[in-house]
């Protein structure tokens, strides 16, 4: 049995977590499918809130969640309801000011479940169900 979450772990320590506040986070994020993590900094340092996967993480994290409606992503929602935010702004001005993703890119789509699944389990993030 393969071991999804360690293979996550050792891929995350080559991306070091980019701020959606980074001028560069379009261009840095492949194109390829992959599993990221939202932290929020605490601190100066990321504590992962959200585990997700996508067949593109450009398309996943830069045109939905940061600039896409609010029902695109589950994570917009819930920041909208959990911290209070008012709209979309509010949720984009948040991810800006306090959060950073990290990723894993996988081509294959079970390969990508089984791996977030794992992450999930392990790191027991708050903000997935």
């Amino acid at each position: 049995m393969k071991n999804y979450y360690l293979k996550a772990r050792n891929a995350l320590n080559v991306h070091m977590p980019l701020k959606f506040s980074n001028p560069k986070l379009h261009s840095e994020l492949p194109k390829v499918g992959g599993i990221y993590l939202v932290s929020r900094l605490v601190g100066g340092k990321p504590s992962i809130m959200y585990i997700g996967k996508a067949k593109s993480l450009r398309a996943r994290l830069y045109l939905n969640l940061l600039n896409g409606q609010l029902r695109s992503h589950t994570l917009s929602r819930k920041l909208l309801q959990l911290h209070g935010l008012k709209d979309k702004a509010a949720v984009k001005a948040f991810l800006q000011a306090k959060c950073c993703v990290q990723w894993v890119c996988e081509a294959d789509a079970k390969e990508r479940s089984f791996i977030e699944h794992h992450l999930i389990a392990h790191l027991r993030c708050p903000l997935n169900d």
